[in-house]
């Protein structure tokens, strides 16, 4: 009898390392409820979690925000009173925004702090929800879909200088009969770039940006009367733009596209349906959304890009990726409740290591670099060795006709290099050289 139930023990274990994900694992037992917004506290070392959840694992009567430490969750006092979208650190204080209007037992209107070990006010909030924060010259920009910050008018977009609130270069109001949807902010090429979704009627749509003296269209803004601009960030020297867009409306790209300071320029094919969220990582470019296409290749609802190539990570979502987050190097997602039919409850974290699913083939792509990238690698095609000469290289990254890197190179600051590649196999490869005057992208044959 003894050997019989060591034995169930036994098939258990094994079934159980069967079904568990090679790529994904979930944390403990999940949440019960969705993820909107990750963020690494490098100052406590934990990972603060936002959305709509009311329960972190066995944990009851944990309203929409906990952090974890890698190990265990952990509470926040007595929490909101509704979604959280949005958080950051700042002089001190954990701020929060979303749409509660109540923290702990203070009133708080759409956005909170939290100082260790209670809530607290910051003025008199908002009066309407709160969806993303960024901080430039120490200042806390509020982003979102509100007309008032504190006694202050605004047009969903305010700053709060740690005693008051104020607007932001007087962000006019596009639609007369609605009001501004404001998700991200970025400063790119010394202008204050602005998006979301908004519409004047004409010519700003979504994205608009302060020059130093006025706001001012770029270009003809985003073409499409659904479409939005979820998410927005600076990578590699280009402003890049993600949400619900398409080529056929009249756009560069489709749901992902890129802006050098005067032109729009593809990121590859793009995805066939909406991005949610965007994140950098070790120099890549981290998408997550509804899409099971990037550049044409099957990649169910996560992608990565590094500059000239996507390649889709491993895992069946039943559900989008809506929110992306890095802790201590790992790859954490908000999600559905099951991936590669494990069920991990909304909220997931990567073990694949290094390894990516479908990419890209290198060979179809166009060669677009910096014209202010002067470099020459030689001889091309190469046997053993080959060198880069060029003004101050910082990064050399070696790709296959896969998309795998097969060399990278870091933090060299110097003007020649030598590299041996007699390890790889002869055939066809892209190098990516980033200099301080930019990117420089060149197919080389090895023989």
């Amino acid at each position: 009898m003894k050997r019989f139930i060591l034995l169930l023990i036994a098939i258990y274990f094994s079934i159980a390392a069967f079904c568990q994900s090679n790529y994904w694992q979930g944390l403990r037992s999940g949440l019960d409820y969705g993820v909107h917004v990750f963020f690494e506290d490098t100052v406590e070392n934990v990972l603060y979690v936002g959305g709509e959840f009311t329960k972190v694992d066995t944990m009851q009567n944990v309203f929409c925000i906990a952090k974890w430490d890698g190990t265990n969750w952990q509470k926040l006092g007595s929490n909101l009173n509704n979604y959280v979208r949005a958080i950051i650190r700042h002089n001190g204080y954990i701020y929060v925004g979303g749409d509660f209007t109540i923290a702990g037992n203070i009133d708080a209107n759409y956005i909170a702090r939290w100082n260790g070990s209670e809530w607290d006010s910051v003025g008199s909030g908002t009066n309407g929800p709160v969806w993303n924060f960024q901080i430039l010259n120490n200042e806390l920009y509020a982003m979102g879909s509100f007309d008032s910050a504190g006694s202050v008018v605004v047009h969903s977009l305010a700053k709060w200088n740690g005693d008051q609130w104020s607007d932001v270069f007087a962000l006019p109001k596009f639609d007369t009969d609605g009001i501004n949807f404001i998700f991200n902010l970025a400063y790119y090429n010394n202008e204050l770039y602005v998006a979301g979704n908004f519409f004047n009627g004409t010519d700003i749509n979504d994205i608009i940006k302060y020059n130093g003296n006025s706001w001012e269209k770029v270009l003809g803004g985003m073409y499409g009367g659904m479409g939005s601009v979820n998410k927005m960030l600076i990578y590699q020297n280009e402003l890049y733009i993600a949400g619900g867009f398409h080529q056929s409306e009249g756009n560069i790209g489709n749901n992902i596209q890129r802006w050098d300071g005067s032109q729009w320029r593809t990121v590859g094919m793009g995805t066939n349906t909406t991005i949610y969220d965007m994140k950098i990582h070790k120099n890549e470019l981290y998408i997550g959304g509804q899409f099971s296409y990037v550049d044409n290749i099957p990649a169910q609802r996560i992608a990565k890009w590094n500059g000239t190539q996507w390649c889709a990570l491993k895992g069946i979502f039943n559900n989008a990726v809506y929110s992306l987050g890095f802790f201590r190097d790992t790859l954490y997602v908000g999600c559905g409740t099951t991936i590669d039919g494990d069920t991990i409850n909304y909220i997931a974290k990567w073990i694949g290591g290094n390894y990516t699913d479908t990419c890209g083939i290198l060979n179809n792509i166009i060669i677009e670099n910096n014209q202010n990238s002067e470099i020459t690698i030689y001889p091309n095609p190469a046997t053993n060795i080959l060198f880069i000469q060029g003004e101050k290289i910082l990064e050399i990254s070696i790709f296959n006709v896969i998309g795998q890197k097969m060399k990278y190179l870091l933090n060299y600051n110097q003007n020649e290099i030598e590299i041996n590649i007699n390890e790889l196999k002869s055939g066809i490869y892209l190098i990516t050289v980033i200099t301080s005057n930019g990117n420089y992208n060149e197919k080389i044959f090895k023989e």
